[in-house]
């Protein structure tokens, strides 16, 4: 009989959830979930300034080039690739993805920006031509001046060809051009146009993302033979990215939960079930709401690393459901359910104590769920009958295993020493921590994006070097002694090629010594030049229009005007310059190059970096973790079940030392290790501290099979993240479920009653 008490603290805590559901609905309304990659790094590091610079430069370019959509249509001619081109923008717009087109005004507009401050500008050819040769660029300045393009000449506003050239030399930066309204380049007798899109939000919305993987695939297929076209962009990877997702939710996903459920109703009967996944239920609930409201923003990683609750907390579930169900009292019960769920707690918890906040959330977050499933376990699991609650005949090779593996004695002593060279051996297990680890995007989209890339010349925005100034001249003369540093490195093959805000706006001091060089080139050649044109009188003019233009191209009204935007930026205190490094092939010498106000950013080994630092922080607190809670269980349950206490322990370094070695080990596969961790240990306090090895058996059994089935088919995911996390779970309960009968039997203790009747 469940006493009236009891239930009426199961209804109790049922309210209490309803409540603390609401408290969720309240926080949530307005709650910033957080995906920085900043906030994940440790307090002392966000404060740094280099990285707090990287962080705003990283924002610059993110609203800039990531919410950019671009596809290079190609085709044998132009008219076939212009007709693709408008047929495929038309295809892929939509209210959240708008076309950018490009004109002649947009050129015309290009040329008048930089049109009142042309005597301040020069090609480098010219500038080497008017210090040492200025006959020689007379002569070329003839040449023109004869030539197709001499219908164009401006004989006061540009009497020697001088601001032609330097918009020529701009162009020549660019494999672009336009033609027929379309960004056009040609390469290998095939014509490319370049259509642009602008997302309206972030390239991660569903509504930018809404359909487009679909469609993508769609035009793909309706393409004739002589024409391709290749996409780039974030948002495009997101969407495949997401696409994929989908389809293993509803494969992967929506398999192992029928798979789950259905082992749970065979084995404990449709109201288990339902009480199982309400206690599950519950630890999730609570966990998110005290996150939230303790946290100002939660990261998504941490709602990822939840998942890890649904294996331990349905664990708990599955041990009290059939243990009571084989008529063990809760007061019985307790103490095991209790050593579990602190040894638990110490594996998740002890990450709190890091530096790291992206870990304390996952702490709290996991040491709450767990408190949550737990408490709902106990209370609410004793108001159910014992009626279903019987092992199945399909079940029975359980059983049958179990009587026919051979026991395994083993010495504590000899364990001991045993576990300390396998903790020391995971301490410093080498891992693998390379974002293509985290790709997401099918192989054949990485190939378009490269090749795209190689088309357009266009390196990756992830490796630049970041200057600070507090002002334009100081900013100046930085970028003009890192310039000169990276030429150096690019002469000697360290670097393939580096792009300056000097390219397209020089240093003042170099406008300054262009229009010099300028004034020079009207007093000693300007009445001889005009004369042999026959047209002296427009030397005093062209003289004239020279002096009236007193102005050079300021930073403000560059950035203003100028399409490239993306190599300045500034702050409320500070200005700053991006300068983009492609072809590195020295890191170190390129990050030499660092100084105060010099910052070198690497944003793929920054990642890299933090997805290290976590890894090996994880490690490192994991195996700490081990000791405690072995030394917990050993104290409790006494020094010769440490046998069966290591098995747990053992598997997942054994696990974690193959994946190291021969495959790779990375942060997610550790995270896997917690849940090996938490399964095995709950499976050897049951068996040590329960009254009854069968039902104990059978439910660690039941609960490695829901375990493996709802993780373990990750395992078959194409996402890198949920492959390694469920490949590691399958392999760590494998091994853990295979030994632990083994082990169990060796055991010689007068505590651990290895002859019952059930299991001789």
């Amino acid at each position: 009989m469940i006493r009236m008490g009891q239930r009426h603290l199961a209804v109790a805590w049922g309210l209490c959830l309803c409540l603390i559901a609401l408290c969720l609905w309240v926080r949530l309304e307005n709650y910033r979930f957080d995906a920085s990659l900043l906030s994940l790094l440790p307090t002392a590091q966000q404060h740094d300034l280099g990285t707090q610079r990287a962080a705003l430069a990283n924002k610059h370019l993110t609203d800039l080039l990531d919410r950019e959509l671009l596809l290079l249509v190609g085709a044998p001619d132009a008219d076939t690739s212009a007709e693709w081109a408008a047929r495929i923008q038309s295809a892929i717009a939509s209210p959240t993805r708008q076309p950018q087109t490009v004109d002649a005004t947009d050129v015309t507009q290009f040329s008048e920006a930089y049109f009142p401050h042309r005597y301040f500008l020069l090609a480098e050819q010219d500038r080497a031509l008017l210090r040492d040769s200025p006959d020689q660029l007379l002569r070329r300045a003839q040449q023109q001046l004869y030539s197709p393009m001499g219908a164009g000449y401006q004989p006061i506003a540009d009497s020697f060809w001088l601001f032609q050239n330097f918009l020529q030399s701009l162009a020549e930066q660019s494999p672009l051009s336009v033609q027929d309204g379309w960004p056009t380049l040609t390469h290998e007798g095939r014509v490319y146009r370049l259509v642009r899109f602008r997302l309206q939000g972030e390239a991660f919305d569903a509504n930018a993302q809404a359909g487009l993987a679909d469609l993508i695939d769609q035009l793909q297929a309706q393409l004739p033979t002589d024409v391709t076209f290749f996409s780039s962009g974030l948002v495009v990877h997101a969407a495949y990215g997401a696409r994929m997702a989908r389809q293993e939710i509803s494969t992967v996903g929506l398999g192992s939960l029928i798979g789950v459920l259905a082992l749970l109703w065979m084995s404990l009967g449709r109201g288990s079930v339902i009480a199982l996944l309400s206690c599950v239920g519950a630890g999730l609930l609570l966990a998110m709401t005290v996150s939230v409201w303790w946290f100002e923003s939660l990261h998504l990683i941490t709602l990822a690393f939840g998942a890890t609750l649904i294996g331990v907390g349905i664990d708990y579930g599955i041990h009290a459901r059939v243990a009571l169900a084989s008529g063990e009292r809760l007061r019985v019960l307790l103490p095991a359910l209790l050593l579990g769920l602190v040894t638990s707690l110490l594996a998740y918890g002890i990450q709190g104590t890091m530096p790291f906040p992206g870990l304390q959330q996952m702490a709290l977050f996991s040491c709450v769920g767990l408190l949550g499933a737990w408490l709902s376990a106990c209370l609410w699991l004793p108001l159910l009958t014992d009626k279903g609650v019987h092992p199945r005949k399909i079940f029975q090779w359980v059983h049958h295993y179990w009587s026919r593996v051979p026991a395994l004695p083993l010495k504590p002593q000899w364990v001991a020493l045993l576990l300390i060279a396998a903790l020391a051996l995971f301490w410093q297990l080498p891992g693998d921590d390379r974002l293509s680890n985290l790709q997401t995007s099918p192989a054949s989209l990485v190939a378009q994006e490269q090749t795209f890339q190689q088309l357009l010349q266009r390196g990756s925005k992830g490796q630049y070097f970041l200057v600070a100034a507090d002002s334009e001249a100081e900013l100046d003369a930085r970028l003009m002694a890192l310039n000169e540093q990276l030429a150096v490195l690019q002469g000697r093959g360290l670097i393939s090629d580096f792009q300056s805000l000097h390219d397209w706006r020089p240093a003042l001091e170099r406008q300054w010594h262009n229009r010099a060089l300028q004034e020079s080139l009207y007093q000693t050649q300007g009445q001889s030049w005009f004369e042999s044109l026959g047209a002296p009188a427009l030397a005093n003019d062209a003289r004239q229009a020279l002096v009236e233009s007193a102005q050079p191209l300021t930073l403000a009204r560059w950035s203003a005007q100028m399409p490239q935007p993306q190599f300045f930026f500034k702050s409320t205190e500070e200005l700053f310059a991006i300068v983009p490094v492609q072809g590195v092939i020295d890191a170190s010498s390129v990050q030499a190059l660092s100084a105060d106000n010099i910052h070198y950013v690497d944003r793929p080994a920054t990642v890299a970096g933090l997805l290290s630092h976590y890894r090996l922080q994880l490690q490192h607190w994991t195996a700490v973790a081990i000791v405690l809670a072995l030394s917990l269980l050993v104290w409790r349950l006494g020094w010769s079940a440490l046998p069966l206490l290591a098995v747990p322990v053992l598997a997942a370094i054994t696990v974690a030392t193959v994946l190291s070695l021969w495959f790779s080990l990375t942060l997610f596969h550790c995270l896997a290790l917690l849940l090996v961790l938490g399964i095995g240990f709950d499976s050897c306090i049951f068996l040590l501290a329960g009254a009854q090895p069968k039902p104990v058996w059978y439910a660690t059994s039941l609960s490695v099979l829901t375990s493996g089935i709802s993780f373990g088919l990750l395992a078959l995911s194409e996402t890198p993240v949920l492959h390694f996390f469920g490949l590691t779970v399958l392999m760590g309960l494998l091994l853990v479920w295979s030994a632990i009968p083994s082990v169990y039997k060796g055991l010689a203790t007068d505590r651990v009653l290895v002859n019952r009747a059930d299991y001789k």
